[in-house]
């Protein structure tokens, strides 16, 4: 014997389907020095939450530091020349006005006001790359987030661009979730 129901027409019905999937953070990066020195300190442990601009690991800078010293004094130099070498131009002017030198030693004052300020832009530039240059040598979180590994310790040798801490953010996910096409027009 077989048993039987009888069939009912019905306008619709729901289908519970399931789907696999991943659930992760929305970034994670792999944060590193741009250039290689000697690990000053790092401030965070694996599982600290951050804030973005945290500063999270420093490197040694005292050689940067004298190097930005010695330019700043050669920009102090640099200015005197100038200061000076604008007196004389106007001494010089002075003395062509009353007849007393050529327009030549007048050009000459000039040029060597001129070389002066190079001077001291090219001293200022090379100050501004060493500032650069110290204030790459700090990690700060880019996002909001959680360190999730620490790769080394205070007193290691950092090699440019080699990972020091991995960052992922806290609590922006995002999910990865495996759907069939023919299913993707009707989701909700």
């Amino acid at each position: 014997s077989v048993e039987v129901t009888e069939a009912a027409l019905v306008k619709d019905f729901v289908l519970d389907e399931a789907f696999s999937g991943l659930a992760q953070a929305q970034r994670t990066s792999q944060l590193g020095f741009p250039s290689g020195g000697r690990i000053e300190s790092i401030r965070v442990r694996v599982g600290d939450r951050v804030k973005a601009g945290d500063i999270l690991a420093k490197l040694d800078t005292r050689g940067l530091a004298a190097q930005l010293a010695s330019l700043e004094a050669v920009v102090d130099e640099a200015r005197a020349s100038y200061q000076l070498a604008l007196d004389t131009v106007e001494r010089q002017r002075t003395l062509l006005a009353q007849g007393h030198v050529s327009t030549q030693r007048v050009d000459e004052a000039e040029a060597q006001a001129a070389t002066a300020a190079a001077r001291i832009a090219s001293a200022k530039a090379q100050a501004d790359t060493l500032r650069v240059q110290i204030d790459l040598a700090r990690i700060t979180a880019p996002f909001d987030g959680v360190v999730t590994a620490r790769f080394a310790d205070e007193g290691a040798i950092a090699g440019p661009g080699t990972s020091l801490l991995e960052l992922v953010e806290a609590g922006k996910l995002e999910a990865q979730i495996g759907v069939p096409a023919s299913a993707v027009a009707d989701l909700e």
